[in-house]
């Protein structure tokens, strides 16, 4: 008799188990909103003045400034940390006024074969990002969407 109780309950309990869910099924195609743009403005491809660029490097931190990287793009802001990894790598993390407090991440990289730079200037409020890339000897800004670059 005590086994088909025992058995009983443990049929219930399965039973209750297996016809009772805790969540729903997520949506499949769930489109996220789509964020403003803070580039709008600017055109799309934008060249970088490399001796302004070079003049972020040697900035203390928590300097504001203001420099003209190119004849339509100036930079407003504050530098909120230099990290020194090594003497080939020196990155520099900046809060941009003028860009609704964007974060600009530029870093300079030594080896035999010259200096290259690397950065991009994003808002996680907003839509698009500049990234800075090389492209026969020179630098430009390039305007992306950003959920091409980052995930959400």
């Amino acid at each position: 008799m005590k086994n088909l109780s025992a058995a009983g309950i443990l049929w219930c309990l399965l039973f209750a188990a297996c016809t009772s869910f805790a969540q729903g099924d997520p949506p499949l195609n769930q489109q996220l909103p789509e964020k403003p743009f803070l580039f709008a403005n600017l055109p799309n491809k934008l060249e970088c003045n490399l001796e302004e660029l070079e003049k972020i490097f040697s900035l203390p931190a928590n300097q504001k400034f203001t420099i003209r990287l190119s004849e339509t793009f100036q930079l407003e802001g504050e530098v909120s940390g230099k990290f020194i990894r090594n003497k080939h790598l020196t990155s520099i993390n900046i809060r941009l006024q003028n860009y609704d407090g964007a974060l600009f991440n530029v870093s300079r990289i030594s080896e035999a074969k010259g200096i290259t730079y690397t950065g991009r200037i994003i808002n996680i409020n907003n839509g698009d990002l500049l990234q800075l890339i090389k492209e026969k000897e020179k630098y430009f800004f390039v305007k992306q969407e950003r959920r091409f670059v980052m995930v959400e």
